[in-house]
């Protein structure tokens, strides 16, 4: 019998986590992943059992979770994760831990964030992380195992659409420098920066266009913030699946006025309108490709958009210290978090100098060059599974599930 393993996820499951669950599958092992019903979509035809549940330490939340964390093994993705799936996994189940960042030192919730970690980690029968900085701090966490797991390398995108035609799109003259957004519209991954350094750029000339790919919960107050200060910038709504049809939970509008059908409506997440069929638009690999310069104001981001822009050839300016910084020391600007004066002169600096951008673009491609796919990641994490579990997985088939 194969080996059977719960993976866990807190919050947004990243680029990388339906690759792998694709490719474990591929290879035996039995995948069951908990995770946020809006993800749930983006493990379809991977060969994954999905549960739907909003993972916490509530007396619900984890009477639900016991149920499901019948397995040989429990990888949980993030810390809160991890705390809820020891305190809701019976008997001595062994747990890996997936780190995405360090816990905080500061703040009201760094106190609690620190408890939680050295009660986690120690316990953890191994403990990943996808850069150096953070294996060394699950060491001296108190980590049994820590190992460097980067995230794998994203499929390379199949384009429909030229750039003229993703500008044709979003109604943009074809001369039109785009700096690309692509986050979740929440509060928490500080996109209301990129809106106001974008209303300083209005009378450059040609005028770039921010465009927002994601959809979210602060998506009329970043409109509001747009219209007030008259920034320009499109909500391009959720792109991260457009082109195969299929929509994925985690990239939002356009906010000129807002622009490209995109008017302040009713909808089912934080107010966004209906802007037509998710096969006519571009997806958020083609208006990657279209951008100029690509942005992430989120610390806290996970790095697939870095390695996508990294592909797609595309500059990119990040906030100092996180995953995505770590990842790529040479190959993109950083910027300190919430600095408005930063991110602009950094973008300004971008669009002015294209042999810069070139330099970031090829550093960049440069570090991925040589990066493991899903198959070669989902390798490793397979005999890390059966060693820790001692089971051994099944034979490999051809096909998911």
């Amino acid at each position: 019998m194969g080996l059977r393993v719960v993976e866990v996820f807190e919050g947004e499951v990243g680029h990388g986590a339906p690759l792998l669950a694709r490719e474990l599958a591929r290879r035996g092992v039995g995948v069951v992943v908990v995770c946020p019903p809006a993800s749930a979509s983006a493990f379809e035809h991977t060969g994954a059992e999905v549960t739907p549940l909003t993972v916490g330490t509530g007396v619900g939340s984890l009477a639900a979770l016991r149920r499901v964390l019948r397995a040989d093994l429990v990888h949980a993705h993030g810390l809160r994760a991890a705390a809820a799936v020891s305190l809701a996994r019976a008997g001595a189940t062994p747990v890996v831990v997936s780190l995405a960042e360090a816990p905080p030192v500061a703040g009201a919730g760094a106190l609690l964030s620190w408890a939680v970690t050295r009660t986690v980690i120690p316990s953890a029968a191994a403990v990943l992380a996808p850069t150096p900085e953070l294996v060394a701090a699950a060491t001296r966490l108190g980590a049994r195992e820590a190992r460097l797991l980067p995230p794998p390398l994203p499929d390379r995108p199949v384009l429909a659409r030229r750039a003229d035609e993703v500008r044709e799109e979003l109604a943009l003259p074809p001369d039109t420098p785009i700096v690309l957004g692509a986050a979740r519209l929440h509060p928490d991954t500080r996109l209301d920066v990129l809106v106001e350094a974008a209303a300083r750029w209005r009378r450059r000339d040609p005028q770039p266009q921010v465009v927002l790919a994601g959809v979210g919960p602060a998506y009329r107050t970043l409109v509001a913030q747009a219209i007030v200060a008259r920034s320009p910038v499109t909500f391009a709504g959720d792109r991260t699946d457009a082109a195969s049809g299929r929509t994925v939970a985690t990239a939002d509008r356009t906010a000129s006025a807002p622009p490209a059908g995109a008017a302040a409506g009713d909808g089912a997440d934080g107010g966004q309108p209906d802007i037509g069929p998710v096969e006519e638009r571009a997806s958020l690999a083609e208006l990657l490709a279209a951008a100029t310069v690509a942005v992430v104001t989120d610390p806290r981001a996970r790095p697939g958009i870095a390695l996508a822009a990294a592909q797609a050839g595309v500059a990119l300016v990040v906030p100092h210290g996180g995953s995505i910084a770590g990842l790529f020391p040479d190959g993109v600007v950083t910027v300190p978090a919430g600095d408005v004066d930063a991110l602009d002169a950094a973008v300004r600096d971008l669009l002015d100098d294209p042999p810069v951008r070139a330099d970031l673009v090829a550093a960049a491609s440069g570090r991925v060059a040589g990066w493991p796919d899903a198959a070669a990641v989902a390798e490793e994490l397979a005999g890390l599974y059966g060693r820790v579990s001692r089971t051994t997985p099944a034979e490999p088939s051809d096909t998911p599930g």
